[in-house]
């Protein structure tokens, strides 16, 4: 799943521009859980996505109640 947040420049990471097709191709670039991506936004300001893997940010089975 992506997050958005705000763009951090500070922050490299590979840039895409917004279009419809943002989110397929931000996945072919194969990102890691917590992999930043910028965004160019032509019509507002730029922004990120920042991948994060479900199965690596759930708590572990053991944690939820019987």
């Amino acid at each position: 799943m992506f997050v958005l947040e705000d763009a951090d420049e500070k922050i490299q990471a590979k840039t895409l521009t917004l279009t419809d097709g943002l989110f397929h191709e931000a996945l072919k670039e194969n990102p890691g859980s917590r992999d930043r991506i910028h965004v160019k936004n032509g019509k507002g300001p730029d922004f990120d996505i920042v991948y994060l893997d479900n199965d690596m940010d759930i708590e572990p089975y053991e944690n939820y109640p019987a």
